[in-house]
């Protein structure tokens, strides 16, 4: 009986070994994980995953596109070792993570736009910061030009809800006339097939003029031009970097990666130059804006 008992012991040992082994096979170049994130990013962190996969053939990042609270959810259930978001997680989430011995890291990599967007018909093509609170909160505002106007947004626990529900209407719910379309693109194609209607989009989706996706889209919408003073602005790259462009938010990777991973090793690639150039050419303002060097030569100008 003790023989048999020693027996158990030790293959549940040789077991947990095995389980522990199978955990700690990738690095920061290699390996298996899966990344769970906010669908209104997905544009740049495919880039970024593509990219990486490119450099690091033995890494495999598996994105997990879903709504910002899935995202974080996932994270605290340990269920995934990092979340790409738009906002840092609150006290009592950091504690859930910290009871697992575990300190979470935020970084951020880009700040982008939420974008407005509108049927191509759309006599409204600029709205002012009263106005597009009236609208969302409402489902419409004082000398209205569109007729019985619909809001549709990606999804009702996406980044974009919650960041629009915390800076436009401190906290109070969107109207009645407002509904969830399911994911970024199907928000996109309801709002260029439907009169009437305004959307609201992570601007990343309709930033990246070299991108197919991109371009199809822009011609199937306007962007709805935001004023907050006098000025009225789009969600251009330059704008938000200036802080002139009211609906700007930033984009957050959050780790519990205990060691030095293969998550670890994507969260150095965004934030360096080549991961930031990549948020620059998504017409997103990275967090390290990279530098364009110059060579300058010396001499006498001659005619």
């Amino acid at each position: 009986m003790m023989r048999q008992l020693v027996f158990i012991l030790l293959l549940s040992g040789l077991a947990c070994n095995r389980q522990k082994s199978a955990v700690e096979t990738d690095t920061p170049t290699s390996g298996s994980i899966v990344v769970a994130v906010d669908e209104s990013l997905t544009p740049l962190l495919q880039a970024e995953q593509e990219a990486f996969h490119a450099l690091y053939e033995k890494a495999h990042i598996e994105m997990r596109f879903v709504s910002e609270a899935k995202a974080i959810e996932l994270l605290l259930n340990d269920s995934v070792r990092m979340a790409v978001v738009t906002r840092k997680l609150t006290k009592e989430e950091e504690e859930v993570i910290k009871s697992r011995k575990i300190s979470p890291r935020h970084i951020t990599v880009a700040k982008e736009g939420v974008a407005i967007i509108a049927h191509k018909s759309n006599p409204d093509s600029t709205l002012t910061w009263m106005q597009l609170r009236d609208l969302i909160a409402l489902g419409k505002y004082e000398d209205m030009k569109t007729q019985s106007p619909r809001v549709v947004f990606d999804e009702a626990q996406s980044g974009v809800v919650r960041y629009i529900k915390d800076s436009l209407l401190q906290g109070k719910p969107f109207a009645k006339n407002s509904f969830a379309a399911g994911n970024s693109k199907a928000l996109v194609d309801y709002v260029a097939d439907t009169k009437n209607t305004f959307g609201l989009i992570g601007s990343s989706w309709i930033s990246d003029t070299d991108d197919s996706t991109t371009v199809r889209f822009l011609k199937k919408i306007q962007v709805v031009s935001i004023s907050k003073d006098e000025d009225a602005y789009q969600p251009y790259q330059a704008y938000i970097a200036q802080k002139v462009y009211p609906l700007a938010r930033s984009v957050i990777v959050i780790s519990q990666e205990p060691r030095s991973g293969l998550g670890t090793g994507f969260v150095s690639f965004m934030s360096g130059d080549l991961g930031q150039r990549i948020v620059l050419k998504a017409g997103m303002v990275p967090a390290k804006m990279p530098l364009r060097v110059v060579s300058v030569k010396r001499g006498n100008i001659t005619n």
